[in-house]
């Protein structure tokens, strides 16, 4: 079976009339919100293609437009089926063109991600310790492994026993 149809099945299909919030689509509160058989009016909003998406969680964020104009923050969530994003201590905004600008202090265009609004903080893996190797295989239980690794010899035998 090919991949792309396993991950196409894994996906849960969403009903015709969905209406998308701020919820994953199988938690308890987008099925109140979205009962069965209850029609709802439709949203058109057009969705922006994968392509052209380039505002993903955790970027900074600079909104150019509403009452929320010139201020800054990091993206929490993003819902691209209605094309929303929310911004940590802001209020929900559409990205429209023009609606949100990547970037710090430094002003770019919408769509290109800032190559200076990510810096590496004190808590933050070096790149060596995530790439080294700590894991090797072994055929030992965990048991096993736990007395091998505290230095616990095993010196009892285990009793024989007969089930009929």
């Amino acid at each position: 079976m090919r991949l792309s149809a396993l991950l196409s099945a894994a996906r849960p299909r969403l009903p015709p009339g969905y209406r998308h919030g701020m919820w994953p689509p199988d938690s308890m509160a987008a099925r109140l919100r979205n009962p069965p058989g209850q029609r709802r009016r439709k949203v058109f909003v057009e969705p922006i293609t994968k392509d052209d998406w380039k505002v993903f969680k955790g970027d900074t964020v600079q909104v150019l437009a509403g009452k929320d104009a010139g201020k800054q923050g990091t993206v929490t969530q993003v819902v691209q089926a209605r094309n929303w994003v929310v911004v940590e201590g802001l209020n929900t905004v559409r990205l429209e063109q023009g609606g949100l600008e990547e970037g710090g202090t430094w002003q770019g265009t919408r769509g290109q991600r800032c190559p200076l609004a990510r810096t590496d903080g004190p808590k933050d893996t070096s790149k060596e310790d995530a790439l080294a190797k700590t894991y090797g295989p072994s055929l030992k239980t965990f048991e096993e492994e736990v007395m091998d690794a505290m230095g616990i010899v095993e010196t009892r035998r285990a009793k024989k026993s007969y089930w009929y």
